[in-house]
């Protein structure tokens, strides 16, 4: 009898914690450039006060300027940088930016806006993020 009930926590506990795990991993936004130069991730930075922060992964070889950056929740700026400021922001993996206290609804439309140079030209996209 004893073992029996230990099996039944062991199992609940072990679906408890699954689905835990799941929960939280689906709690990201993610998307890639159309030439996969670029992933971007939006999810919480796990800190206890629901913040949510951005991440700008770069693929391509080399360096990237990253003149500009925008993320547009719902068509407004959620970023400080005006959309004609150069950042010159030199990226060789990742790039953090922002953080948020405000976790987005499933029916949000998100997007990042980038502007960089890679060599001598210049390049823009928007890349969407869905959850």
């Amino acid at each position: 009898m004893k073992k029996m009930v230990v099996g039944l926590i062991a199992v609940a506990l072990i679906i408890g914690l699954s689905s835990i795990v799941i929960f939280s991993a689906s709690e990201k936004w993610e998307g890639k450039s159309a030439d996969n130069k670029w992933k971007v991730t939006y999810k919480p930075d796990g800190t206890p006060h629901d913040t949510w922060a951005g991440t700008l992964n770069w693929k391509g070889k080399g360096e990237a300027v990253l003149q500009n950056i925008q993320l547009i929740i719902n068509g407004e700026s959620a970023l400080g940088y005006d959309e004609d400021e150069n950042m010159n922001q030199k990226i060789k993996e990742k790039w953090t930016f922002g953080n948020f206290s405000a976790k987005p609804n499933e029916d949000d439309k998100i997007y990042v806006a980038l502007r960089w140079e890679e060599g001598d030209q210049t390049f823009t996209e928007n890349i969407v993020l869905t959850p």
